[in-house]
């Protein structure tokens, strides 16, 4: 719920300078359909809960809390993401009215039609009024991720989609281009991903200590900075003849040359 509200705040722009920071440059609208027609399209793992019947929580099994929950057919769902469909549906609602109301009507595929949490929950098959509403978390994700400009997001709810809008009789060819889930998620998968992600905190743990050792690295060498250059400042002020001058400024342009080697590592600037 609180994901939820967060996003209708995003979703509440009040200047140019929000939005350009949330959701991207401003662009034109044949220039952000094409971005959209060019995203990756997000094909749902359907979960299988029975495999994890031993996890309970207050003596109920989570299947049996998802059940309570209304999200069954949300997490079930299986079959294909037709790639141009969705796009298509994603680049409508750049022409929707008013999206800053709780619905839309959009035309894909030359099929009028209306998205919207109430809409979305007919065809889930779920109660307005959860504690979570599911189907105004997918609308309020659909609206944003539709919003935004950035060619490398990729475009989620492909299957839901796609069968949502099976289900308003639109229109679709036999060759289009389709993506299938690469399966489920179920105890293997589950542990093969999470032995995926291990290196990557051993890595993070490792960057973090070489960080830090370099962090006292850098404090060494700016404690040894210091002290010679206390030291040119001192031998400056007793400065007797030229050759003495001389040794001194070369000195001071190889303390330079060390400082600005400090510099380009650590990407500073001389203020």
């Amino acid at each position: 719920m609180d994901k939820i509200i967060e996003m209708n705040k995003r979703l509440c722009i009040t200047s140019q300078a929000d939005a350009e920071e949330y959701f991207g440059p401003a662009l034109l609208l044949d220039e952000h359909t094409a971005v959209i027609m060019s995203c990756l399209v997000v094909v749902e793992w359907h979960i299988q809960l029975a495999n994890f019947y031993e996890l309970r929580f207050k003596d109920r099994t989570l299947l049996e809390i998802v059940e309570q929950a209304g999200w069954l057919p949300f997490l079930h769902r299986t079959g294909h993401a037709s790639k141009n469909l969705v796009r298509e549906f994603y680049a409508s609602i750049l022409r929707a009215r008013d999206l800053e109301e709780p619905s839309m009507e959009v035309t894909v595929r030359n099929v009028q039609i209306i998205f919207s949490p109430d809409e979305l929950s007919l065809f889930l098959g779920y109660c307005m009024g959860l504690h979570v509403d599911m189907a105004s978390f997918i609308y309020q994700s659909v609206r944003a991720e539709a919003l935004k400009t950035d060619a490398q997001i990729s475009l989620p709810y492909g299957v839901l989609l796609t069968q949502f809008l099976h289900n308003l009789i639109l229109p679709e060819g036999a060759d289009e281009p389709r993506a299938l889930p690469l399966g489920s998620i179920n105890k293997t998968t589950l542990s093969k991903s999470m032995d995926e992600c291990w290196p990557t905190h051993e890595m993070v743990g490792s960057i973090s200590s070489w960080l830090a050792a370099l962090e006292l690295k850098v404090v060494s060498m700016d404690v040894e900075l210091k002290k010679q250059v206390f030291e040119v400042q001192l031998a400056l002020k007793g400065i007797a003849t030229s050759a003495e001058l001389v040794a001194l400024t070369e000195r001071v342009v190889l303390l330079e040359e060390r400082m600005s080697d400090v510099w380009a590592i650590l990407h500073l600037s001389d203020d």
